[in-house]
C-alpha cells in the first residue's frame, strides 16, 4: 500500500513540476527578450539623440556668438584706440 501511495503522490506532483519548469523557461525567455529590446532601443535611439545633441550644440554656439559679438567689437575698438595712441605718442 505504501508503494501505491508513493506512486499516487508522484503522479499528483508531476504536472506541478512540469508547469514549474515551463514557467522558469518562460521567465528566462522574458528576461532575455527584455535585455535584447533594451540593446535595440539604445541602438535605435543613438542616431536620434546624436542629431538632437548636434542641433542643440549648434543653437547654443550661435546664441553665444550673438551674445558676445558686441563685447568682441568693443574690445577690438579699444585695442585699435590703444594702438593709435601708442603710435601717436612715439
Amino acid at each position: 500500500m505504501t508503494a501505491l501511495s508513493q506512486e499516487l503522490t508522484e503522479l499528483k506532483n508531476h504536472p506541478f513540476r512540469k508547469r514549474k519548469s515551463i514557467f522558469a523557461e518562460q521567465q528566462q525567455h522574458i528576461e532575455q527578450s527584455k535585455q535584447q529590446l533594451g540593446v535595440e532601443f539604445q541602438k535605435s535611439g543613438q542616431p536620434h539623440f546624436g542629431r538632437k545633441s548636434q542641433s542643440f550644440n549648434q543653437t547654443n554656439q550661435t546664441a553665444l556668438e550673438t551674445l558676445l559679438k558686441p563685447f568682441r567689437e568693443q574690445i577690438e575698438g579699444f585695442q585699435k584706440n590703444e594702438s593709435m595712441k601708442s603710435i601717436q605718442n612715439r
